[in-house]
């Protein structure tokens, strides 16, 4: 945990987020205003705000859902892109792909992004341990409470062992001893 100066910290440190001028309008609404920060690779960072404040708009303009109004998002060097980027999403509402069973969702990913088929069977059955959901795995997601529902989506996204992993609060959906 760091508590003392940034730049201090920040010296020895590889930029992962690089936000710039970050600005975002809707018609006249303005909801980001000229951000700045890094973000430095290892890091976790959390957006604290009230609602309404744009931290949801600011996970769309870095997974590119939303256009920038005004500013850059780099990665790694290069303008944040999911088509370049390795980023998973996870989101506040349940987005498990209801006609795939728990297992197939876990697996969508990892065979979008072509991996070996015993790879992905074994990145599978650790997200199924992982997530407690083993006896539940050829379960659709209407079978399942939101809260299961939940960390099918959760597992889907840490499968792909991603580079960036942005969340929205996702856990809003788990019960509190998860």
């Amino acid at each position: 945990m760091h508590f003392g100066n940034r730049e201090e910290y920040a010296k020895d440190k590889e930029v992962k987020v690089s936000v710039k001028n970050l600005t975002k309008c809707y018609d006249e609404l303005l909801v980001l205003d000229d951000i700045n920060f890094d973000i430095y690779k290892g890091e976790l960072l959390c957006i604290v705000g009230p609602t309404g404040c744009g931290k949801t708009t600011f996970l769309n303009c870095l997974s590119r859902f939303i256009p920038i109004t005004k500013g850059t998002i780099d990665v790694d060097g290069i303008p944040a892109d999911p088509k370049v980027h390795n980023i998973a999403f996870v989101f506040q509402e349940v987005s498990a792909i209801p006609w795939l069973t728990v297992e197939d969702n876990i697996r969508f990913g990892l065979r979008i992004k072509q991996l070996p088929e015993k790879e992905i069977e074994d990145r599978v059955e650790r997200m199924l341990d992982i997530v407690g959901l083993r006896k539940y795995r050829t379960y659709y997601p209407q079978q399942l409470s939101a809260s299961m529902e939940q960390r099918v989506v959760i597992a889907r996204n840490f499968a792909i062992n991603p580079d960036l992993l942005l969340m929205d609060e996702p856990y809003g959906q788990l019960d509190v001893k998860l």
